[in-house]
């Protein structure tokens, strides 16, 4: 959990000196601009994630923290707030989704148009970025997310999307307790649950009959700090990638798919 909030708030840190690259590519950072970046934390940036910073305050206004103090410190470097920002991409290329790029794409062009709309420095800068965003772009081999409640709360409710979803569990292996049965030590909470979906699978051994090495589909319950879970979920779609045979590569795109929806409806209300 600790090396996740640090990342975290790096992550938040950087995107601060990038939206204010875009603010200062004319050399003026205006009010309004600094209004519509706190405006766009708010709407969109606080939803991310939970995790907080060391003053349990929401990380994202990390990003309205770094923008501020690199405004009254007159900074107007755009250039090398840039460009710390790409480094920083480069080194973390994971905390990058697709739905980030765009959530970071929209702010960037959001606050460049909320003076005056843009101008040549601005727009030159924005081309870069969404070249920069469409590099080197990585499928992780995982969904995952963070969520409050207890184990035992969190473990239910996965098992309640998978059906949703149209899986069965499988096989259920409990870390914790196989670790301490033949080793005898103790382990954080950690379940692995096997999903199966079944007409999925029969397609996929229809058309690739070694693919049962990649099955079932693991789903991963573990506990990330107090009262805080953490879920995973294979991403089909990678492992599969491996293995050349496009109908195969279209039944694992429809699991992949279904099992994302099973990791981003864990924080939902239902």
């Amino acid at each position: 959990m600790t090396t996740k909030k640090k990342l975290t708030l790096k992550f938040y840190q950087n995107l601060g000196k990038l939206f204010y690259a875009i603010a200062a590519a004319d050399r003026d950072v205006r009010a309004v601009e600094f209004n519509k970046l706190k405006e766009l934390v708010k709407k969109h940036w606080l939803d991310v994630d939970i995790i907080e910073d060391d003053f349990k305050t929401d990380a994202a206004y990390q990003i309205e923290i770094v923008f501020n103090w690199l405004d009254e410190e007159e900074h107007l470097d755009a250039k090398g707030c840039y460009n710390t920002f790409v480094n920083y991409k480069n080194e973390q290329p994971h905390l990058f989704t697709e739905d980030i790029k765009k959530l970071i794409l929209k702010t960037a062009y959001d606050i460049a148009a909320s003076f005056s709309g843009l101008n040549k420095s601005e727009l030159i800068m924005l081309a870069k970025l969404d070249l920069e965003l469409k590099k080197n772009r990585i499928m992780n081999y995982y969904f995952s997310t963070i969520t409050k409640g207890s184990f035992e709360t969190i473990e239910a409710k996965v098992i309640e999307l998978l059906k949703d979803e149209g899986f069965g569990v499988l096989t259920e292996i409990d870390i914790q307790q196989t670790l301490k049965n033949k080793l005898d030590v103790d382990f954080k909470k950690y379940k692995i649950l096997g999903a199966c979906n079944p007409p999925f699978a029969y397609k996929a051994l229809q058309v690739e009959n070694k693919i049962g090495t990649m099955l079932p589909c693991n789903v991963i319950i573990q506990e990330s700090g107090a009262n805080t879970i953490e879920v995973s979920a294979i991403n089909p779609m990678v492992s599969m990638q491996a293995v050349k045979n496009d109908q195969l590569h279209e039944v694992g795109k429809l699991v992949s798919e279904k099992l994302e929806n099973v990791i981003k409806n864990i924080t939902n209300e239902k």
